[in-house]
């Protein structure tokens, strides 16, 4: 597994149109692995993706190829004319350090399944060192039909295993309808819930797409709102976020204040977004690379089909409040070495609360994991949080958290 945990945006733009002075700016916005521009095989622009190539692998970043060569259409009914051309597109760029993967494609229905299932395969057959990058439509039941599904348990444990495809990705922007729209809030957690079910039946990752740009409905978000996207994804257990998106080529209807505009101005939200994601890579990104979502419980409202946090659901955790009413969200981990740790997460767009944690007898100091990814001994490092223990020897950890802000706490366990 990659020590990086993946961070990127969706591609709008075409090779022709990326300058690579472009790439540190990628970097200092905190990506890492991200779609590459449109390419259209051209000897010319052969030189300028494989010089873009260059430049990222020196900023540490990989790219997912959209190369018009390794799009599935036709995969199934041409199998040799597509092998020839994906073989084409290996032989180009496969083996530069930082090539993740070919794009397949976007947001398919039934009637390409086929196809996928055919470039999944070819792709893995001639570059098994790469990964094909599939993006999927959100969990909503208007996209059963689209999917050929008459249920989410059938498109979780049959249709999507089925592709073929090592990594699972949908997109989800409801979550940014206006204030206090919770049906458009339970939609994205309806689309979590349903593709981490996905990713755990096929033991693959799954990625979140969410939004750094308004349009239609959507409003624009700001630095509460990038939080509460990448941390609401990640204790849920995704291991990849890619935003939707980066750059605005030209005024397009109602789209506005995108990390960089249709000027070539940096906004408002390229500062919140690399500021967030930097903070997020420096804290968390390493260590969510080694830990497994193993269940996530959330607090008040339960959004999505998630179940509903009661006491005596989690082995080590006794009580999980909000002192201020708020929605929250607790997850359990594990790492490699079966260490136990737990996530909470405030689950408010737009307040900031205090939530508490009482923990069983058999949990005799938990860490938490500060900025660095330094583990500090909650009991001797609360800051303006607080720390007891009871008679009964239950300890209890309190910290205030702002909308959608994570804490992870490693627990040190006695089962004696």
């Amino acid at each position: 597994m990659h020590e990086i945990f993946p961070m990127g945006f969706w591609g709008t733009q075409a090779i022709d149109d990326v300058p690579l002075s472009d790439v540190a700016d990628w970097a200092a916005c905190g990506m890492t692995l991200t779609v590459a521009p449109h390419y259209a095989p051209d000897p010319e622009r052969k030189k300028k993706l494989l010089a873009l190539l260059d430049e990222c692998h020196a900023h540490g970043i990989r790219l997912i190829l959209s190369d018009s060569r390794t799009t599935w259409h036709g995969a199934a009914s041409d199998p040799e004319g597509y092998r020839a051309k994906v073989a084409e597109a290996v032989a180009d760029f496969g083996s530069h350090p930082a090539v993740f993967g070919f794009h397949l494609g976007d947001e398919p229905r039934h009637d390409s399944f086929a196809d996928i299932k055919a470039a999944a395969a070819i792709q893995l057959e001639l570059a098994p060192h790469l990964t094909p990058y599939l993006n999927h439509f959100p969990g909503w039941h208007v996209h059963l039909p689209l999917w050929g599904c008459e249920s989410f348990t059938e498109w979780t444990h049959e249709v999507i295993p089925s592709l073929g495809v090592p990594l699972i990705s949908f997109d989800n922007y409801t979550q940014m309808n206006p204030f206090g729209n919770g049906e458009g809030v339970d939609a994205y957690y309806n689309s979590l819930r349903v593709f981490s079910e996905a990713a755990a039946v096929m033991n693959v990752p799954f990625w979140s797409i969410v939004l750094s740009v308004g349009h239609f409905r959507y409003r624009c978000p700001n630095e509460d709102d990038i939080r509460w996207q990448l941390y609401t994804s990640v204790i849920h257990g995704a291991k990849g976020i890619i935003w939707f998106y980066y750059r605005m080529m030209r005024s397009h209807i109602n789209y506005r204040n995108a990390p960089v505009n249709e000027l070539g101005e940096k906004t408002e939200t390229w500062t919140w977004l690399s500021r967030q994601l930097r903070l997020f890579h420096k804290t968390y990104g390493a260590l969510m690379m080694r830990l497994t979502h193993r269940a996530s419980w959330h607090l008040g409202r339960a959004y999505g089909g998630w179940e509903s946090w009661e006491d005596g659901v989690h082995t080590y955790v006794k009580h999980f409040t909000s002192d201020h009413g708020l929605h929250g969200v607790i997850s359990r981990f594990t790492d490699e070495k079966d260490n136990e740790y737990v996530a909470i997460l405030n689950n408010d767009q737009k307040e900031s609360g205090m939530f508490h944690l009482v923990l069983n007898t058999s949990v005799k100091r938990i860490w938490r994991i500060c900025f660095g990814g330094v583990e500090h001994d909650v009991a001797t490092d609360h800051w303006d949080a607080n720390y007891r223990i009871t008679e009964d020897g239950n300890i209890i950890s309190g910290t205030w958290l702002a909308p959608g802000q994570m804490e992870i706490y490693r627990l040190e366990i006695d089962e004696r």
